[in-house]
């Protein structure tokens, strides 16, 4: 999962060199943000999930690094946009929290459970977010879009939380559920990628835009 984390450095690096966030979007490193704080509070509501929390106290401090660079770069006209994004990214993560909480009515073992539910449903939202890039890898022929390296990074990190989430008596479903569903669309695009890899482009997407960070628990 760590690994995961650190995958965007190479595009940080980018807009380092570039003084500028090019053509790439917040978004990714808002949500995977939110889903840090989520899975945290999970643990450590949870009892014996030591792992899950300090991976995403790592994983809250990295995304927090990759926005503050996204937002000293960020082009003048598109700064209001992503402060908007960032706020209200913020404010939903926190309203969520609130929510689960007040659900839980001082129940732990339901505010365990409540707090596992948003984290994955957040978990599984990331994991749909790259459709739109498989459907213009499929209508283009070309894998550009398409960071094969992070997905095949992903497919190992969903892989081994799918493993750890069934070492708990019962499983841990709220890990093990989105992870396998992770599991299955990481092998998916391993499979696009492989199947159009040697195709022609007919036309050259926007790369930088279209790709997604995907990180799990």
């Amino acid at each position: 999962a760590i690994g995961v984390f650190l995958a965007p450095l190479g595009i940080v690096q980018a807009w380092l060199r570039a003084s500028s966030t090019l053509a790439y979007s917040p978004l990714p490193y808002l949500v995977a943000a939110s889903q840090c704080v989520l899975w945290a509070a999970y643990a450590l509501v949870t009892p014996e999930r030591e792992p899950v929390f300090w991976t995403n106290v790592v994983g809250l401090v990295l995304e927090l690094g990759y926005i503050y660079v996204f937002m000293k770069f960020v082009p003048t006209t598109d700064k209001p946009e992503a402060q908007k994004a960032a706020g209200a990214v913020t404010v939903g993560t926190t309203a969520l929290l609130a929510v689960v909480k007040y659900l839980s009515m001082g129940d732990p073992a339901r505010l365990s459970s409540l707090m596992g539910t948003a984290a994955a449903a957040v978990c599984i939202c990331m994991y749909g977010a790259p459709m739109s890039v498989l459907a213009t890898v499929v209508k283009t022929r070309n894998v550009a879009p398409l960071p094969i390296g992070l997905i095949s990074m992903g497919a190992v990190n969903t892989a081994l939380w799918v493993w750890y989430g069934t070492c708990f008596t019962p499983a841990d479903m709220s890990i093990v559920v989105p992870n396998a569903l992770g599991l299955v669309l990481s092998a998916g695009q391993i499979a696009i990628y492989m199947y159009y890899k040697d195709c022609r482009a007919k036309d050259d997407p926007d790369p930088p835009g279209g790709t997604t960070q995907l990180t799990a628990v």
